[in-house]
């Protein structure tokens, strides 16, 4: 982790506020198997049926399934839908907005 993420993250902690969200990491939703939103994302790296790579501002969210689709896209906001049976991540990058 970065110096200054990892300050952002030890200020939250000391304020008691949540971590991810001071230190500008990306939030994920997962509603049931249908549906997965996020944000900070940076660019759609692939895009296939069965495959879906977003850049986050942390690295990567890889999104395997059946009939996936870009269902919404908004610089704020990502959403895929479609059969989703696994979420991969990988790491490292800069913040959102850096």
């Amino acid at each position: 982790m970065k110096p200054a993420r990892r300050f952002l993250v030890k200020a939250a902690k000391l304020f008691d506020l949540p971590a991810d969200i001071a230190a500008n990491l990306p939030h994920i939703e997962l509603r049931g198997f249908e549906e997965c939103s996020l944000d900070c994302h940076r660019a759609i790296i692939a895009y296939e049926p069965e495959k879906i790579i977003v850049a986050v501002n942390t690295g990567e969210v890889t999104i395997e399934g059946a009939n996936l689709e870009l269902r919404h896209m908004h610089r704020d906001r990502l959403t895929v839908t479609g059969r989703i049976e696994a979420l991969t991540f990988s790491g490292g990058g800069r913040p959102c907005g850096g």
